[in-house]
């Protein structure tokens, strides 16, 4: 296990989720399911 302080996964965890509401606000249901790029991004 690494030894950063988990504080920091969290700040890039909550980084990483602004950055996919910035990217995929514009986009509805069907546009989102249909992009393979967007929900390869976004999805685990």
């Amino acid at each position: 296990m690494s030894n950063r302080d988990y504080r920091l996964f969290l700040h890039d965890i909550f980084e990483s989720i602004g950055r996919i509401e910035e990217y995929t606000r514009a986009m509805d249901f069907n546009s989102f399911s249909s992009s393979p790029m967007a929900a390869d991004a976004d999805l685990p």
